[in-house]
């Protein structure tokens, strides 16, 4: 028989899971990062969904954002954005910018335009 366990996740204003607690409210994952989604430290436990609440893979160490992979470690997408830039925003013609170099107030969940 399977037993549920009950998870409150706790996220920041980008959607970055920073804490999950069970019902015991026992910490089960805690985490911290910088600007761009790099470790701050050493986490508490394993999570799959972490900065900005994406799939994080151990395996390889990147995020994926559903159109392409994210890396952390550099700020920038290992591919090129799908979607054209535009001449009316020149950070945009950049296609491997991770949210037109604003991680602190800007979010990009699909891996094709930040909002």
């Amino acid at each position: 028989m399977l037993e549920s366990v009950l998870s409150c996740y706790h996220s920041d204003a980008l959607g970055s899971t920073r804490l999950v607690m069970d019902s015991n409210r026992h910490v089960i994952f805690a985490d911290d990062h910088l600007s761009y989604g790099q470790d701050n430290g050493t986490s508490a436990g394993t999570e799959t969904y972490k900065f900005t609440g994406n799939s994080y893979s151990s395996t390889n160490g990147l995020y994926y954002e559903f159109q392409r992979w994210y890396d952390n470690a550099t700020g920038r997408f290992i591919s090129q954005d799908p979607l054209p830039g535009h001449l009316r925003n020149p950070q945009s013609l950049d296609a491997f910018s991770y949210v037109l170099n604003q991680p602190t107030s800007l979010v990009d969940p699909s891996g094709e335009s930040a909002r």
